[in-house]
């Protein structure tokens, strides 16, 4: 995980150690949990984060849940009656 060169060492080691903890916990969990879209959704995201000082736009925000979570769109050809 990239951390600023000028953040206080103590603020370094915990974002690395979390980091470090959140890719672990991701690859213990079964691939076919329910959760598993969204623990891969805030992995991208944390990553993300990494590569970006910590923030990360919106725009990126939202590649990221699309990617994850594809919005439904409509059916045409379903109607309701």
């Amino acid at each position: 995980m990239w951390v600023p060169d000028n953040a206080p060492g103590r603020w370094r080691w915990a974002c690395a150690r979390s980091h470090e903890r959140l890719k672990q916990a991701a690859a213990a969990m079964p691939p076919d949990m329910a959760a598993q879209p969204f623990l891969d959704a805030l992995t991208d995201l944390v990553q993300a984060q990494a590569d970006t000082a910590g923030f990360v736009v919106l725009r990126r925000w939202a590649e990221i849940l699309e990617r994850h979570f594809p919005p439904q769109l409509p059916d045409p050809e379903h109607t309701t009656e």
